[in-house]
């Protein structure tokens, strides 16, 4: 799953839907003013080095189909990041952002299974995930949703990953 960052940082999270139903997040990459190639490249090399094959989905915020460049009175011009993506190989489809239902979706799989353990697991290695899950804090106007004032990019994609239907037993 993905958060595009350009000026602030983005995040790839590497998911596993491990037969049991437990879900774990293997590795992160965390990323800032990179081009679009530089990433996809990184992402590429690290599909590689986790042993993935080209053609594994990833959810990425929605707002990286948006057009940029002119405007015409039809249409806009220009490539958006999730077509460049495509051109980089890169599977992408959009995320549901639905931040309410997301949000309820990323504590339900932090509940705990029947052996105790939490429905997701996240490896040590990815620290910057791992450091925002306790740091995120309610926004003042809607409690159900996350104050975005924060650092909350390693959160959206986390979010990203868990509204792409994985499901615990």
């Amino acid at each position: 799953s993905l958060d595009w960052g350009s000026n602030q940082p983005g995040c790839v999270l590497w998911w596993a839907v491990l037969g049991y139903g437990r879900l774990y997040i293997r590795s992160e990459l965390k990323f800032q003013y990179e081009d679009v190639s530089v990433v996809a490249a990184r992402i590429h090399r690290r599909d590689l080095e986790l042993g993935l094959h080209r053609g594994v989905p990833t959810y990425a915020d929605p707002s990286i189909w948006a057009k940029t460049g002119v405007a015409t009175k039809t249409h806009l011009q220009g490539e958006s990041i999730g077509e460049t993506f495509l051109q980089y190989g890169l599977s992408m489809l959009r995320a549901d952002n639905d931040r309410i239902t997301g949000w309820m979706r990323c504590h339900q799989i932090l509940r705990d299974a029947p052996d105790g353990q939490p429905w997701c697991l996240v490896h040590p290695e990815c620290r910057y995930l791992l450091r925002s899950i306790p740091a995120a804090v309610s926004d003042k106007a809607n409690a159900d949703d996350v104050d975005t004032a924060i650092d909350d990019h390693a959160l959206d994609a986390w979010r990203y990953g868990a509204m792409s239907r994985p499901h615990p037993l």
